[in-house]
C-alpha cells in the first residue's frame, strides 16, 4: 500500500484579507472571513492553527496537496471562516499571519467583547 502521508505536502499560506466584526458580547460567536491565495491552484485548505497568549490570538492557515488530480481545487482567492468566542469581556487582538513571518507581519484585528 502506498504511503499517502509522504505525498501530502503541508505548508502555511498567507492570509491576504480578513473581514469580520469589531465587537461582540460575552459567549457570542463572532465569524471572520479570511482570504488566502491559491495562485498555482494546486493547494486545498487543510486546517487553521490557533494559539492564544493572554488577550492575543495567533491564527495561521495551512494548505496541502496530495500530488494527484488538482482540476477540482479552487483557484486564486479562497475564503475560510474563523470563529472567535470569549467567556470574558475585554479587548482582544486577533493576528492573522502571513507565510513569511520574519518581520512578524500580520493582519491585526482589535475586538471589543462587552458584558
Amino acid at each position: 500500500m502506498k504511503n499517502m502521508a509522504a505525498n501530502n505536502k503541508l505548508r502555511q499560506n498567507t492570509i491576504t484579507g480578513v473581514n469580520g466584526p469589531t465587537s461582540g458580547d460575552v459567549n457570542e460567536e463572532l465569524v471572520f472571513a479570511m482570504v488566502w491565495n491559491n495562485a498555482d491552484s494546486t493547494r486545498k485548505f487543510d486546517h487553521l492553527q490557533d494559539s492564544a497568549f493572554r488577550n492575543t490570538r495567533v491564527i495561521r492557515l495551512f494548505s496541502s496537496t496530495t500530488g494527484g488530480d488538482t482540476t477540482m481545487l479552487d483557484k486564486d482567492n479562497n475564503t475560510v471562516l474563523y470563529k472567535f468566542k470569549s467567556a470574558t469581556p475585554g479587548i482582544f487582538y486577533l493576528k492573522f499571519y502571513t507565510t513569511d513571518n520574519k518581520d512578524k507581519s500580520a493582519i491585526i484585528d482589535t475586538i471589543i467583547i462587552n458584558k
